[in-house]
């Protein structure tokens, strides 16, 4: 499976691990079945460890764009924290940081972090 979700029930914490592996509509899936947890359970903590992912330099501004704009518009995620923990490859982690962007100037709470433990402490920081 291209990608993983996880529920840390005692911190309230859905993890989603998104392989190397994945494409573009199977992040759209990640991303829903990630929001109907959310709703289901009532957490606001969202952790997607995007770290193995390649983009592979097909990622166009235009489908960034498109990415981050569906990203503000879903309203499942007015009031959820979004963290990303960005690609260690470097077009890979400008492409994730472009789409956060544009989701961020629209409205969607998402901070991007070099390591997974950072952006789980951002996380718990917040109430």
């Amino acid at each position: 499976m291209p990608f993983n979700i996880t529920v840390d029930e005692i911190n309230k914490i859905i993890i989603v691990e998104v392989s190397d592996k994945a494409q573009k509509e199977e992040h759209y899936a990640a991303l829903e079945k990630a929001l109907q947890i959310s709703s289901e359970k009532k957490i606001k903590r969202l952790l997607v460890n995007l770290k193995n992912l390649d983009t592979k330099g097909i990622v166009s501004i235009t489908s960034a764009f498109k990415f981050g704009k569906i990203l503000a518009a879903e309203n499942r995620l007015k009031g959820v924290y979004l963290a990303h923990v960005l690609p260690i490859l470097p077009q890979s982690s400008k492409d994730i940081e472009f789409i956060s962007t544009v989701a961020s100037n629209r409205g969607v709470i998402a901070k991007n972090f070099t390591s997974l433990k950072e952006a789980k402490k951002w996380l718990l920081n917040l109430k």
